[in-house]
């Protein structure tokens, strides 16, 4: 895949780009069941700068989605209430 070579050869600017578009939660998507993480890749080839760029861009993304889960929830809930109270 694109992104793991980037990873593999240090390209930064690659990743700025990506993760400054809506493309990046998808590459966080296509990577988060992996074995190896992208940041992962970075760090076996000694680009620590950009495994902790990634590290970041991932728990970032991880807590993007639990917090929409929780919204949800949290949502699903309310309406529950609110239905049940008009029964």
């Amino acid at each position: 895949m694109i992104v793991e070579t980037a990873a593999k050869i240090n390209a930064v600017e690659f990743f700025t780009i990506i993760f400054s578009t809506s493309v990046g939660s998808n590459v966080f998507k296509s990577f988060k069941h992996e074995e190896l993480l992208l940041e992962e890749v970075a760090r076996e080839y000694g680009h620590e700068e950009l495994a902790c760029f990634l590290e970041q861009r991932h728990l970032m993304y991880v807590c993007i989605l639990e917090f929409t889960k929780l919204f949800i929830y949290v949502f699903v809930f309310y309406f529950s209430l609110t239905v049940y109270s008009l029964l």
